[in-house]
């Protein structure tokens, strides 16, 4: 849901997803002389709701410190065009007052405010008003949470601190997806492909959906790749009693399949399908970035049971794989039944999967946003460096390799910003997730989407299990659903990137300022708006983009 408001010279524009909501604010340039920033006030609740509180900063001025983390925005202003809230909840109203902040450190005054009211989306029914196809939409906290969750746990593990610490780290995607196994009712099957299929937590309620009387099939990857999960799928299948229910999926050899999709099939009839980035894993649901997301269309559930099928039966080796799915589904993108998602599987002969993501970024008006796992394809980057830089690029990147220099080239190129995953805290959350793991990947980013334009009407998302690169292309069992036109599935996508990258952005910069951190501190005077007004800057794109002010408004 998107609220624009327009009040004495300010702009402030609300983008709400499902946990996050997204303030960007515009001021005129009379506003914007000797402005210290921005005080935002929230009611909960909505309208009639009461007072509301301040939101909190980070950061004040300097001498203003008195030993606290956290200080009112109308002490200690928010000094960016752009912030995010990130403890609000699912389908539920909140009213934002923006106050524009003046004067001097310690002698704040709050001028001229813009108020609106905006709803978050409920994750578990997403429907889109165009085609009345519901969706499913739930993304887990990941490790970026670590100082939210000391804040909420009092620096306990989650051994310690017990189910409530691991339900506030899944924040929803677990309990969803165990709840889309637990939906299935006696006669009615469930058809699951999963990398690693290893978490009692999901393998429990897929041994009771089936003594209960529900059909399961399992396919799991059992290649011959290095990193192949065969052992632990097998053996994590074999306590959980499900093998009977299961069948490797070795036919491609050294290649992955890397499918993270269930079939819903309801007395005969495919109903829907859950797919997305989350393997059943721990480290899935408490440590990496993922999603999930459940699409209730029918002849999509078709589709995805027609491959799975085809999967379970044969297990085809990858030449006949591929010939398989250019058969089945030649064209991409493809033709959709009803007007709803799409979706691309692979693999195929060629890359026409790759050409397909970056003709989409090609022809961005605006904005792309894009989250890749395990480094950048060069032809990703080809167009993150060629591309005008009038169209706002902003990239996660999971694993970028020892140095990172692709990415550093990147970020410094005008029109892209590209970050990755970075530990500042050695808090109890970061400890927990590198002793359970046994690396510092912990923080990766794991999922795998594109969105292009999605401020504007007609958004486009490209969701799903591959990772944007040649394999995940030619080599690997991928999907990756194509949804056009879904505003509020946009805005959930979106904001959990931001979020996402916002945090990451900010690690980087205590990381750059660890020999002197007291130039964190909030500017004494307007100084700091001067990049957001610079002409043909970055920031200045960014400004107009996000409050609605540029060419998207």
């Amino acid at each position: 849901m998107r609220v624009t408001q327009r009040r004495d010279g300010m702009t402030v524009r609300a983008i709400a997803g499902t946990n996050v909501v997204e303030l960007a604010f515009d001021v005129d340039p009379a506003l914007r002389q000797g402005l210290l920033g921005f005080a935002v006030r929230r009611q909960d609740g909505g309208e009639g709701a009461g007072p509301g509180k301040w939101i909190v900063n980070r950061r004040t001025f300097a001498g203003q410190e008195q030993g606290r983390q956290y200080w009112p925005t109308d002490q200690a202003p928010v000094q960016k065009f752009r912030w995010g809230d990130y403890t609000v909840e699912p389908g539920k109203p909140y009213r934002y007052e923006v106050a524009a902040a003046h004067g001097s450190p310690g002698d704040v005054r709050l001028g001229p405010s813009v108020e609106l009211t905006v709803a978050t989306e409920d994750g578990r029914n997403v429907t889109d008003p165009a085609d009345g196809i519901r969706h499913e939409v739930h993304f887990n906290r990941s490790g970026a949470a670590s100082q939210s969750y000391v804040d909420q746990f009092d620096g306990q593990t989650p051994e310690q601190a017990g189910e409530p610490a691991l339900r506030w780290l899944s924040r929803g995607l677990l309990e969803a997806m165990t709840a889309f196994i637990a939906s299935a009712r006696p006669g009615d099957a469930l058809h699951v492909a999963m990398y690693e299929a290893q978490y009692q937590k999901f393998l429990q309620p897929l041994k009771d959906a089936a003594d209960r009387g529900v059909t399961v099939q399992i396919l799991y990857d059992a290649g011959s790749s290095s990193t192949a999960p065969t052992t632990e799928n097998h053996d994590a299948l074999r306590a959980a009693g499900l093998l009977p229910y299961s069948r490797a999926r070795a036919g491609l050899g050294s290649h992955i399949s890397h499918h993270k999709f269930l079939v819903l099939v309801r007395g005969g009839t495919p109903e829907a399908v859950w797919t997305g980035s989350t393997n059943m894993t721990e480290h899935a649901v408490y440590a990496q970035l993922n999603v999930g997301h459940a699409v209730y269309s029918r002849p999509l559930a078709r589709t995805y049971l027609t491959l799975h099928q085809a999967l379970w039966k044969d297990d085809p080796p990858l030449k006949d794989t591929r010939a398989l799915i250019e058969q089945a589904w030649p064209s991409i993108p493809p033709a959709s039944q009803d007007g709803g998602p799409g979706v691309v599987f692979s693999p195929r002969s060629h890359d026409e999967a790759m050409e397909y993501y970056l003709s989409l970024m090609s022809d961005a008006r605006h904005l792309v946003v894009l989250t890749t796992p395990f480094g950048v394809d060069k032809r990703i980057e080809d167009y993150l460096v060629g591309s005008p830089p009038a169209v706002v690029k902003f990239g996660l990147v999971g694993a970028p390799g020892p140095t990172g220099g692709q990415i550093q080239r990147l970020d410094s190129i005008d029109g892209t910003r590209y970050v990755m995953p970075a530990r500042i805290e050695d808090n109890t959350l970061s400890r927990w997730q590198i002793e359970q793991w046994g690396e510092e990947s912990h923080v990766y980013i794991h999922t795998k989407f594109l969105l292009v334009d999605p401020l504007d009407d007609e958004p486009m998302l490209v969701t799903g299990s591959a990772n944007f690169s040649h394999a995940s292309c030619a080599d690997n069992d991928e999907d990756m659903l194509l949804i056009s036109g879904h505003r509020s599935v946009a805005d959930i996508y979106l904001t959990e990137f931001l979020r996402m990258f916002d945090h990451y952005a900010f690690r980087q910069l205590l990381h750059d300022h660890r020999a002197g951190v007291r130039s964190l501190a909030l500017a004494p005077d307007d100084t700091w708006t001067a990049p957001y007004f610079r002409e043909g800057s970055q920031r200045q794109r960014e400004r107009l983009l996000f409050s609605g002010a540029g060419p998207s408004r």
